[in-house]
């Protein structure tokens, strides 16, 4: 809008509503990074052995990583109607009754305990196996009489 001056103003309706925006987003930025740099501890927290970890973590990324081509598809067979503010509220209704859930599952069934496949097993050396295959020390082969 352009008042008397001629200069653009914005009107304080708007200038509200963007900064219940910023704020929500801010906040949302918080809780995201926040929620993920837990998950990442905890991954650690369930398998501190370098090839276990790595496996957990690819797994769990895999799973948080389908939500991005899941979600929109189950966003258009939602919205038939783009401009349809009741079906976006479904959606986002949607998106946050997931969240919920698996906030709430992880709570009650979530650990960080290191589990059990995750113990290193004692490292074998095999100096058992080469004794039986190999009975004679360097020793013996060296007083062996070379051919003329």
């Amino acid at each position: 809008m352009y008042d008397s001056r001629d200069t653009y103003s914005i009107p304080q309706e708007e200038l509200e509503t963007t900064r219940v925006l910023r704020r929500w987003h801010f906040r949302a930025v918080i809780f995201i990074t926040a929620s993920y740099a837990g998950a990442m501890a905890n991954i650690i927290d369930l398998a501190p052995n370098y090839g276990h970890s790595a496996a957990v973590l690819a797994f769990c990324q895999t799973i948080h990583m389908s939500a991005s081509f899941i979600s929109p598809l189950t966003a258009g067979f939602i919205v038939t109607q783009e401009d349809s503010i009741d079906q976006w509220r479904r959606v986002f209704g949607v998106g946050a009754v997931i969240s919920l859930l698996t906030y709430v599952v992880y709570q009650i069934f979530g650990t960080a305990e290191v589990q059990s496949w995750n113990i290193k097993l004692p490292k074998n050396d095999h100096s058992d196996e080469e004794t039986e295959i190999f009975p004679k020390s360097n020793r013996e082969f060296n007083t062996i009489s070379k051919p003329m």
